[in-house]
């Protein structure tokens, strides 16, 4: 068990998930050829972390046969807003089906589910698509046929001879993120009650699956680090694994920090938004209590690290090529400290005022929060920055924030997400002023109205907590939009 790990406090608590797989963006993927099943009537439940969004599709699921054609599940490019879920097929009657919410947020997990029957009478009942519990809307349209398959569409998931593929395609869409709790079933179109319920706090959490799997059904829970894709539903459907994926902490019951995707800077964010070259910062805050650990290697000559806080005063030391810099907050005295390849500490700074983010800028460097295994031991006492770990703060429900006048505008941490949000006395739509996250709000707005430079005023209507309930430390879900 990993320093400041909380999963002895999760399996006391309820359904815990121990482990996830991070996927790289540019290498790392799953694949497996299958055994004649139902071709009809199948589910794909996820548990996703997105990591860095970008201008090109990002695969999550797809099917083949023989090198040709395609069944997809992917985060898409497609209309306006972009970072849809897609789901296309090019067997016999083609179709494609997007939805109408977009989904931008890095800093949680979220549930999905894709439940297929095809032997349905009515086109949309055929296909299915769930995120946190609740059915999304398709959108109107399509580059194809028909938004739905046609009753007698063959899917060829579940075929003999298949090949399928979790995290690419038969190209180099990969998806970059992390995943955890895979299950394909084979020959039941199942809702999300299968996989996951709302909770006490209202939070929708992860079940343990009860049910059936079929003849290519499995699940892949990524508990073995040597073999990644091994199949845990009895089935012993195991996965090839292909690149390097790595094992880690980071899941739906845990969730950790990494660097902030959404977050206006010049960073190119890699290896699940743990690696960033440029200027970045994490997306949970060090300042809210308690006593916070995390560590910096430095990849290249001139990388500086350290916090940042909302108003964009750092608090940094420099990291010499090849070190590992930890840092440790003390939230009681707002002393941050540093320490080089495991030696004494020495003080950055004994006044860090406001909401304070573990920052890193420069050249390329890797940040580690505790998802993986640190480097050198934390002191007694001083954690890893995870839901597990954090306090349950309420959300704040009014504010300012320094727009920039870009469509590339700030991040604004609430402890929390937000339902209708006011800004400047202007109403704001969800995915086009705006995207809410699991902890705040982004702007994404060039408009004077919602984003102008300088002081900008905003007031809510606030919903979950990032952190739900301190006995239980439910961790809030990744928030789609509207």
């Amino acid at each position: 068990m990993l320093i400041g790990s909380p999963l002895g406090f999760w399996a006391a608590a309820g359904y815990s998930i121990a482990d996830s797989i991070r996927l790289n963006g540019t290498s790392d993927y799953l694949s497996m050829t299958q055994a004649a099943g139902n071709t009809s009537t199948w589910t794909i439940s996820a548990l996703i972390k997105r990591s860095k969004l970008t201008s090109s599709s990002q695969v999550l699921f797809h099917c083949s046969v023989a090198g040709a054609d395609n069944f997809v599940v992917r985060y898409a490019t497609n209309g306006a807003a972009g970072d849809t879920i897609e789901i296309y097929s090019q067997f016999d009657n083609e179709f494609q089906w997007l939805s109408v919410p977009v989904f931008r947020d890095v800093s949680a997990w979220g549930h999905f589910v894709l439940a297929m029957d095809v032997t349905q009478g009515t086109a949309a009942n055929r296909i299915k698509v769930y995120w946190n519990g609740s059915q999304l809307t398709g959108a109107a349209g399509s580059i194809f046929s028909g938004p739905y398959p046609g009753s007698t569409t063959a899917m060829k998931v579940n075929a003999s001879g298949s090949v399928v593929r979790i995290g690419k395609n038969n190209g180099s869409n990969y998806f970059d993120g992390y995943l955890s709790d895979f299950y394909l079933i084979d020959g039941q179109a199942l809702t999300p009650s299968s996989f996951g319920k709302t909770d006490s706090n209202g939070v929708w959490v992860p079940i343990k699956y009860a049910g059936t799997y079929g003849t290519n059904g499995c699940k892949l829970e990524f508990k073995n680090s040597g073999a990644l894709g091994t199949d845990t539903s009895g089935n012993g459907n195991t996965w090839t694994v292909n690149g390097s994926p790595v094992q880690t902490t980071d899941t739906p019951t845990a969730n950790y920090a990494t660097l902030n995707a959404i977050r206006p800077s010049t960073s190119a964010l890699t290896v699940g938004n743990t690696t960033a070259a440029g200027t970045a910062s994490g997306t949970i805050p060090a300042s809210q209590s308690d006593k916070w650990y995390w560590e910096v290697k430095a990849n290249a000559v001139g990388v500086t690290a350290g916090l940042e806080n909302t108003s964009g005063t750092t608090y940094t030391q420099s990291v010499s090529n090849g070190t590992t810099t930890g840092f440790r907050y003390t939230h009681s005295t707002t002393t941050l400290e540093y320490t080089t390849n495991g030696s004494s500490w020495s003080t950055v700074s004994s006044a860090v005022s406001g909401v304070a983010f573990p920052y890193v800028t420069g050249a390329s460097s890797t940040i580690n929060f505790g998802a993986t295994a640190f480097a050198y031991t934390p002191s007694t006492g001083f954690k890893a920055l995870c839901t597990a770990n954090l306090p349950s703060v309420a959300v704040t429900a009014s504010g300012t924030f320094t727009g920039n006048a870009n469509a590339d505008g700030p991040f604004d941490w609430v402890n929390g997400n937000l339902t209708a949000l006011t800004i400047n006395g202007n109403a704001v739509t969800w995915g086009t002023h705006a995207d809410k996250t699991a902890g705040g709000f982004k702007l994404r707005s060039s408009s004077a109205s919602y984003n102008t430079s300088g002081s900008n005023t905003w007031t809510a209507t606030s919903d979950k907590r990032f952190v739900e309930n301190n006995s239980v430390h439910t961790p809030n879900t990744a928030q789609g939009n509207p």
